[in-house]
């Protein structure tokens, strides 16, 4: 099974000690492609909580919609995870970090899809999900799909399991709380997330 090396989680971690940590209450649900994790968020949001939308769901359907292939591999990729980071790095920006507010995705995750990838990650990409600091994070277990391709996420189920580990692993490593949320009701995990908020 993919995990993370020696080199990519000292990487991790001194990254997470050396960077200047602003204090948030904010959370991230998170977790592979087709863990229902939007739909939780969207749950969320009808409860009256704040949400951040996924932003790699945003540019990739910006890129279908306007007819661009989407590179999935190589020096593409890459390209298509700097488009990502800038979104969200804008997002947060406009965040009161006083509020709960709920993101659909972090940045940590783009370090998990890059390694699925094979690729190196860029240090600012790094730097970046190291000074993104979640109160909690709330790990998602992947469900079984009857589609599991929508045009804008495309993974394996074996790809979905690996990437549901790294993302664990690379927010373990940046020294956050994950809360992992088994297959359940809709209900049952929008209660567990309630009763783990501080």
């Amino acid at each position: 099974m993919l995990g993370l090396n020696t080199t990519e989680r000292d990487l991790l971690s001194n990254a997470a000690s050396c960077a200047l940590h602003r204090p948030t209450r904010w959370c991230a649900i998170t977790g592979a492609p087709g863990s229902g994790k939007t739909t939780l968020v969207e749950l969320l949001a009808r409860q009256g909580f704040p949400i951040a939308v996924d932003p790699g769901r945003v540019v990739l359907q910006q890129h279908l919609a306007n007819g661009v292939e989407v590179g999935r591999s190589g020096p593409d990729y890459v390209r298509l995870q700097e488009e990502v980071l800038q979104y969200e790095l804008g997002v947060i920006d406009v965040i009161d970090p006083e509020q709960r507010v709920f993101f659909d995705y972090g940045v940590a995750e783009a370090l998990a899809f890059m390694k699925l990838a094979g690729l190196t990650w860029p240090k600012h990409f790094v730097d970046a999900a190291a000074a993104l600091q979640f109160s909690k994070v709330f790990l998602l277990s992947p469900l079984k799909l009857d589609q599991p391709y929508d045009g804008v996420r495309v993974e394996t189920e074996r790809q979905r399991d690996q990437l549901w580990r790294l993302i664990g692993e690379v927010y373990g490593c940046l020294g956050m709380d994950v809360v992992k949320i088994k297959s359940a009701t809709l209900r049952q995990r929008l209660d567990e997330v309630c009763a783990a908020l501080d």
